[in-house]
C-alpha cells in the first residue's frame, strides 16, 4: 500500500509539472508497437497471484498459496520507431505499413529477462491478430527458470476508446537450482534438481481509455504447467493505470 500511494504521489507531480506532448490514440487497436518519440508513459497497479501444486510425490492433496505484488512501469520514446523501457528495455517497430507491423522487445530486471518478436495483422478496423515468439528467464540466486514458446493475441476494439484481447501461449520451460545441486549431492556435475515440461496460458486483458491522458486495465490469466513430478496451475489478477504525458 505504501508503495502504490508513493507511484501516486510520483504519478501527481508528474502531472502537475508536465505539459502534453504529442498526440497518442485512445483506441489500442490503433496505437503504435512502441511509443513515438514526443511521448511517455508511466503505469502503476497492483496484481494478485494464486497457485495450486499437485505433486505425485506428496500426499496432501491441495497445496495451494498466494502472493501480491505492486506493477510499475515507465516507457519513453526516443524516436519514431523506438522506445525505452525503464530501467533496462527496449521497443524496436522494426517495420509498420498498412495492415502489418513487426516488431522485436527487449527488457531485463537483471534477476527477470523477456524477449518477444511479434507481429501485428490488422484484419479490419475491429479486429487485429497479433502472433509473438516469446522467451522469459529467471534467476533468483539458487533458483533458474527458462521459458520459450509461442503465442497469440487477438484484439477486440469494441468502441473507440474500450478493447478487449484475448491470448493464448503454449511452449516448454525447465528449472534447476545449482546451490541445491551441491547441498544435496556435494557436486553441481549432473543435476538432481532439474525440470522440464510444458506450459500453456489462456488470458483476457481489458483496456478502457478514461482520459485522453488517461488508460485503466484489468488482466485475467491461467498458466498450467506439466511435467513428470508435479502439475502447477497459477492464476494472477491485475489492475493498473496508465498516465501518457
Amino acid at each position: 500500500m505504501k508503495i502504490l500511494v508513493l507511484c501516486a504521489s510520483v504519478l501527481g507531480l508528474i502531472s502537475c509539472s508536465s505539459v502534453p506532448k504529442g498526440e497518442y490514440s485512445r483506441s489500442e487497436i490503433d496505437r503504435p508497437y512502441a511509443l513515438p518519440d514526443d511521448v511517455a508513459s508511466f503505469s502503476f497497479g497492483s496484481a494478485a497471484t494464486v497457485y495450486h501444486t499437485d505433486d505425485e510425490d506428496v500426499e496432501s492433496e491441495d497445496q495451494e498459496e498466494g502472493y501480491s505484488s505492486t506493477l510499475v512501469d515507465f516507457e519513453q520514446g526516443i524516436s519514431n520507431n523506438v522506445s525505452w523501457v525503464y530501467p533496462l528495455g527496449l521497443k524496436w517497430n522494426i517495420h509498420s505499413k498498412d495492415k502489418h507491423t513487426f516488431g522485436l522487445s527487449f527488457y531485463t530486471l537483471i534477476l527477470y529477462t523477456t524477449t518477444s518478436l511479434d507481429y501485428w495483422y490488422r484484419i479490419s478496423e475491429k479486429f487485429s491478430l497479433r502472433p509473438y515468439f516469446r522467451t522469459r528467464s529467471f534467476n533468483f540466486f539458487f533458483v533458474e527458470e527458462d521459458l520459450q514458446g509461442p503465442g497469440v493475441d487477438l484484439v477486440f476494439q469494441a468502441t473507440e476508446k474500450f478493447a478487449m484481447t484475448f491470448g493464448y501461449s503454449a511452449g516448454t520451460f525447465s528449472g534447476s537450482s545449482d546451490f541445491l545441486d551441491i547441498l544435496l549431492t556435494g557436486s553441481n556435475e549432473g543435476s538432481v534438481t532439474k525440470v522440464d515440461g510444458t506450459f500453456s496460458v489462456v488470458s483476457l486483458k481489458l483496456l478502457y481509455s478514461i482520459h485522453e491522458r488517461w488508460d485503466l486495465s484489468a488482466y485475467y490469466g491461467i498458466e498450467t504447467r506439466e511435467t513428470d513430478r508435479a502439475d502447477y496451475d497459477q492464476s494472477t489478477l491485475s489492475l493498473a493505470a496508465t498516465f501518457y504525458y
